[in-house]
């Protein structure tokens, strides 16, 4: 170590004994090295900016509606009730949902145009991946494995939208396969309402009997009242009776009105077969999509930046250059 480096890490505090300051003098002894590493990291990322495999990447946004109000919720908020939102259709869920393994394999089940075929050949990503597994089942989940790594979402609660993009070696096979995941978003979402709005009406229909009976049963006792009471305006605590009588009335009326309302709503949802979510942005033919070449120069001159000062620090003197 020359004396002009001694006074130099002494300056700074440092020991020219020390273990670090011989790796910071074999760091300046070998910084030609250094320059010729990060160089060729610069080369390295313009080749890899280059010829690396073109990929296309299709976005989409969609915001799910909430379902209609189920009987219950309806009756609450009418009666001045605060009730929970529902969480199934917040676009927190649409982003998991997009991820299980039920959506990805039937997106991956499902037929597409094969990339550079014009005889209109379709087959499976499985196949168009060529994906090999033991077994068509391990395959199918190789698929949809590789599938989710190729699928970006994220979800805004300010907004309640969804946007995700899908990419692919192909410009039409990542549009496509967008469109299928949208598709099998709808599914779930009409499957869901069904199933909800069936349940919905079973307990409804059962209820409204109920309620017909509990609000006669209160017109009844409200008309006999007022038959044997003629007079009761004039009296306070008639006048008070009559006005409970009359809420009860009034209030058996909004349960039984809701209660029919909820029961058609119902009959209705659970045959409707439309997805109840808006597409903002519908999956297109995306243009080619390559790497930043900014990220991709940092990147291999990261690289061959920490081989080097690896090297220099670690290696023997006789596996280094003498410049």
């Amino acid at each position: 170590m020359t004396e002009s480096s001694s006074r130099s890490l002494n300056s700074l505090g440092i020991d020219p004994d020390s273990t670090l300051a011989r790796a910071v003098e074999r760091v300046r002894l070998h910084r030609k090295f250094f320059a010729v590493m990060i160089g060729a990291g610069i080369v390295a990322g313009f080749a890899y900016h280059r010829l690396a495999p073109k990929r296309f990447s299709s976005a989409a946004a969609i915001v799910p509606q909430a379902f209609s109000q189920s009987g219950l919720r309806g009756i609450a908020s009418q009666l001045g009730l605060e009730v929970g939102s529902d969480a199934g259709q917040s676009p927190d869920f649409y982003q998991e949902l997009l991820k299980t393994d039920g959506v990805l394999v039937a997106v991956a089940e499902s037929l597409y145009a094969v990339p550079g075929q014009d005889s209109g050949q379709r087959a499976s990503l499985m196949d168009i991946w060529e994906i090999s597994g033991a077994t068509p089942e391990a395959r199918m989940q190789k698929t949809a494995r590789q599938l989710r790594k190729q699928i970006t979402s994220a979800s805004s609660r300010r907004t309640g939208m969804l946007t995700f993009s899908v990419e692919a070696s192909d410009a039409t096979l990542a549009r496509d396969i967008a469109r299928r995941c949208i598709e099998e978003l709808g599914r779930f979402n009409v499957r869901t309402r069904r199933t909800r709005a069936s349940l919905e009406r079973q307990f409804v229909e059962g209820r409204i009997s109920e309620a017909q009976g509990q609000l006669r049963s209160a017109e009844d006792a409200l008309a006999t009242f007022v038959v044997r009471n003629r007079g009761y305006g004039s009296d306070p605590e008639l006048r008070l009776e009559y006005d409970r009588l009359n809420r009860l009335v009034a209030i058996r009326q909004l349960v039984f009105q809701s209660l029919s309302q909820n029961f058609e709503q119902a009959r209705i949802d659970e045959v409707r077969d439309t997805p109840v979510f808006t597409i903002v942005e519908a999956p297109r033919v995306p243009s080619e999509q390559r790497r930043r070449l900014r990220t991709t120069l940092l990147g291999w001159m990261f690289a061959f930046g920490f081989l080097a000062g690896t090297l220099v620090v670690l290696a023997p003197p006789r596996w280094l250059p003498k410049w």
